[in-house]
């Protein structure tokens, strides 16, 4: 098969970009923040729940709260995901610059409306194309199609700084030149994302399934009190498990944005722009110093011709001295 794209290269740069340890901290905090935000809804939900002779009507509540909660939730949390993507796409094209995550933040700013709009219109999309699942296939293959589409719609709003329709206009197109380039890309992160991701969450579904087996012979009617106490018992475990897997989905998250990013600047034919520190200039005080140094020559160069000239041009110069004054 003959790809326009060099795959080794850019799976050699995206791990150097995800494995960045100030890269992986901002991904870290923001997957913790997301994560916990809805650990915390679903437990309270249990735990709202788990109350015995709770009314029909407690429950209606209930029900109605929390869904409020997992939307206001997972809504705050798909725009923080967004944004993140954004920046991380950005930061691609300057990495290895100084600073160069500010400079990111700074050209996400014109671009926050574009990426929701483009959010919001590819979720209209695909659930119109949800529809097609009438007739059997014809909808998943419809949906697979529309996903290739807008493989590199994001990195078309955030370095070409297109509206949402004109960057799935523009990825359709990249995509129908270099479909084969598409296909292999997304081979190649959705299985090095699995691997990244089971690795990391070996910990987390060691301690989870050492919970559950701990439980199996608890009645129904108790299992999930039991699960809660259970949870709470060996929290320092869940959290110490959690981190890690935490760290897998962060470093996971960053090569899928700087591999996609990569294939898109191959296909483009553009190349990142790999900023280095400045040199130190040289201070405005040796300026002076330097400008005065053919001054300085000038006067050595006339006092060692001053101390060169011929005795006698010094004795004729001198004044004539009378005999009659000599002899007095």
């Amino acid at each position: 098969m003959c790809l326009k794209i060099n795959v080794k290269s850019a799976i050699k740069n995206a791990f150097s970009f995800a494995l960045d340890a100030k890269r992986i901290s901002i991904m870290f905090l923001t997957t913790l923040l997301i994560g916990l935000s809805l650990f915390f809804s679903i437990m309270g939900l249990i735990s709202y729940f788990s109350i015995a002779n709770i009314s029909a009507v407690s429950v209606g509540a209930g029900i109605v709260a929390y869904s409020i909660l997992f939307i206001a939730v997972i809504l705050l949390a798909s725009i923080l995901l967004l944004l993140i993507k954004g920046l991380f796409i950005h930061n691609y094209t300057i990495r290895g610059a100084e600073g160069n995550i500010r400079k990111s933040a700074e050209a996400l700013n014109g671009r926050i409306l574009s990426l929701i709009s483009l959010t919001i219109l590819v979720l209209l999309i695909s659930s119109f194309l949800n529809i097609l699942n009438i007739i059997p296939l014809l909808g998943t293959i419809a949906n697979i199609i529309f996903a290739f589409a807008v493989f590199f719609a994001y990195q078309e709003v955030m370095l070409q700084k297109s509206g949402a329709i004109d960057a799935i206009k523009n990825s359709y197109n990249i995509f129908r030149a270099s479909w084969k380039d598409t296909l292999v890309s997304f081979a190649v992160i959705f299985v090095i994302m699995a691997v990244i991701d089971l690795v990391f969450a070996i910990p987390l579904t060691w301690v989870f399934v050492s919970s559950i087996m701990a439980l199996s012979v608890a009645e129904s009617t108790t299992f999930v009190p039991a699960l809660v106490s259970a949870i709470t018992n060996n929290l320092g475990l869940y959290i110490i498990s959690g981190a890690i897997f935490v760290i897998g989905l962060s470093i996971s998250n960053l090569f899928t944005t700087g591999f996609t990013t990569d294939v898109y600047l191959q296909l483009k034919g553009k190349k990142p722009v790999i900023e280095k520190a400045e040199k130190p200039k040289r201070t405005a005080a040796k300026k002076p110093a330097l400008a005065k140094m053919p001054i300085k020559k000038k006067r050595i160069r006339k006092r060692k011709k001053a101390q060169s000239a011929p005795i006698s041009e010094n004795v004729s110069s001198a004044p004539q001295v009378s005999g009659s004054a000599a002899v007095e």
